[in-house]
């Protein structure tokens, strides 16, 4: 009998050891688990940030190139209009004879001779 209690004492202590090195294990598995569920959070969070910045800046990005358009579109129409202003001037002026030449004429004396 007690041999056999010495056996299963010895058993009894062996087992513990194994329970404690399985709890150990466990408590070092969880930690490494909880390490890696906060770095694929981080990684989210990292992820979520550069995704609204990439945003943000195309936003912005789309903004001016509307402003430069728009400038661009308006510079163009008035180079347009301001061509066609000139024309329409300076056509007029070949329809209407100048009446500073004609007054000119008509004030200078003949040339003496």
């Amino acid at each position: 009998l007690t041999a056999k209690t010495n056996f299963l004492e010895s058993e009894n202590q062996s087992l513990r050891a194994e329970i404690e090195a399985l709890r150990n294990q466990i408590n070092i598995d969880r930690q490494s688990a909880v390490e890696a569920l906060q770095r694929v959070q981080l990684k989210s969070y990292i992820s979520d940030t550069a995704k609204d910045a990439a945003e943000e800046r195309g936003a912005w990005l789309e903004a001016v190139l509307v402003d430069a358009v728009a400038e661009l579109t308006t510079r163009e129409v008035v180079r347009i209009e301001t061509n066609e202003a000139i024309k329409s001037v300076s056509y007029s002026a070949i329809q209407t004879p100048a009446p500073s030449s004609s007054y000119h004429m008509q004030q200078m004396p003949p040339p003496q001779q």
